[in-house]
């Protein structure tokens, strides 16, 4: 897998569960700048691991998620806090304008029974579940 999509100093990321906007750790992006909503090109699953959503690789959903500019030593500090690469793959995803991005996929050896999130939306996915079942 490629590490990432240069820009100037930095790269984009995509990001889609506890790192978006408004969620538990969006203040591990404060130093980054925000560019946009954005979505996968379909081929991509998420799933609920718990507290946190992981996605893979295969079948024939979207993810939604947002895209920003990291610096290099943010990039290295959020590898630390993914687990990258031992619980998730830095690598390139398909984005629906056409254009590529860094993102953490789960190794597929990591997901084992996690249920799929069909819509592909962590946070409406969150919304919707009961308080007491999210703990999100």
């Amino acid at each position: 897998m490629a590490d990432e999509h240069p820009i100037d100093d930095g790269v984009i990321l995509f990001v889609y569960g506890t790192l978006m906007r408004g969620q538990t750790n969006a203040h591990l992006l404060n130093g980054a700048h925000f560019i946009g909503p954005a979505k996968t090109k379909p081929g991509y699953r998420l799933h609920d691991m718990g507290w946190y959503p992981a996605m893979v690789l295969g079948g024939s959903g979207i993810v939604s998620g947002e895209l920003y500019q990291v610096s290099k030593a943010d990039l290295i500090h959020l590898d630390r806090y993914e687990g990258c690469p031992e619980l998730y793959e830095r690598g390139l995803v398909s984005l629906a304008d056409g254009t590529s991005s860094g993102s953490y996929l789960l190794r597929p050896d990591r997901l084992g029974n996690a249920p799929p999130i069909s819509s592909g939306e962590w946070v409406s996915y969150c919304s919707a579940q009961a308080p007491h079942e999210s703990g999100r």
